[in-house]
């Protein structure tokens, strides 16, 4: 039987495309689309307002508002209107305008959708993207999603981006590239891959995961040739993986892990920094592709694109993005409801 809770849903920047795809995924719902049962976590009169741009005229159901007091699921379909746990934003949005007058209200959308999930209320939570720069003057002290949920739920989570069978796992998340290598340690390097071997099968069912590992350095290095860090670092990581029990191999150049055959010999990929792992995932899926937080005790998933304020309100968003990260929480969530890899 299909579990009847929702997911929960944060708006997001207000100023930007989350409003959009809300109402783009009710609206395409009503025309047939296959999407699971969700409710936006958010202010309504955003969303009410945000729809009339985009010429449409949902029902904005209100299931709840503020902090949740109980773990009573809110009887909503998707087909019954756009479901709102209203969440007053304590400053009118302005439309393709990150303001910081509006971080408040966005903190609170999304401590309380992580509410709502952690008490099991929803079925997991899907983040529609934050603006970074404005939240940080607002007073939020963390770069991104990530380090706030490892904050709030006392673990320590590993950003994994997919694409069908295409797995991508961050070492180094939101940081300057200046800093990227002082941050490439073996000990990081046995971490992210033990804990993206068990994410993998905690979570897809994968036993026995082959890990394939970058190198930081062009051409892996070049056996030292141009950087050591492979040798003195990356390598004997592997090595006490493999020691371990974990399929870890490398280190491998990394514009040499994305085409076609190369995918076919892994499972994942464990790439050193940001732009490394997210050049090849979104040059092969840029509509398509989505994040999720591994090793949390909930689900999470993100759209795998930022807030998009220059077409914020135009009706022009392309919200594949959004689908696949609804689809994901809800595999997962079926996945973890069923005891397959339970925490």
């Amino acid at each position: 039987m299909r579990d009847a809770r929702p997911l929960a849903v944060s708006l997001g920047e207000p100023g930007g495309v989350g409003p959009d795809l809300a109402v783009m995924a009710w609206r395409d719902h009503k025309n047939g689309a296959d999407l699971p049962d969700f409710i936006i976590v958010g202010d309504a009169d955003t969303l009410a307002a945000r729809a009339k741009m985009l010429g449409e005229s949902p029902s904005i159901v209100i299931v709840g508002e503020g902090k949740p007091e109980n773990t009573t699921p809110p009887e909503h379909k998707l087909g019954d209107g756009l479901g709102v746990w209203h969440c007053p934003l304590g400053a009118e949005a302005k439309v393709g305008v990150a303001q910081v007058e509006t971080g408040g209200g966005v903190v609170d959308s999304l401590e309380t959708a992580l509410a709502l999930a952690t008490a099991k209320t929803a079925r997991g939570l899907v983040t529609l993207p934050i603006h970074k720069e404005a939240l940080l003057k607002s007073g939020f002290r963390w770069a991104g999603h990530t380090g706030w949920l490892e904050a709030r739920c006392n673990c320590k989570a590993l950003m994994l981006f997919v694409s069908g069978d295409l797995r991508v796992a961050l070492l180094t998340i939101h940081i300057p590239l200046a800093e990227v290598a002082a941050n490439v340690t073996e000990a990081a390097v046995v971490s992210a891959c033990e804990r993206l071997a068990r994410g993998l099968a905690d979570d897809f069912g994968i036993s026995a995961a082959r890990i394939a590992v970058a190198g930081l350095n062009p051409h892996a290095g070049e056996g030292g040739a141009l950087g050591r860090e492979e040798i003195d670092i990356i390598a004997p990581a592997l090595e006490s993986l493999r020691a371990r029990g974990v399929a870890a191999s490398g280190p491998f150049p990394a514009d040499t892990l994305f085409h076609e055959d190369a995918r076919a010999q892994y499972d994942a990929v464990l790439a050193m920094y940001h732009d490394q792992a997210l050049i090849g995932l979104k040059t092969a899926d840029f509509w398509g592709a989505t994040q999720m937080s591994l090793g949390l005790p909930i689900v999470r998933t993100s759209p795998d694109h930022g807030t998009a304020l220059d077409i914020a309100g135009g009706g022009t968003a392309r919200p594949e993005s959004f689908y696949a990260s609804l689809r994901l929480a809800d595999a997962l969530a079926a996945r973890r409801a069923r005891g397959e890899g339970a925490r």
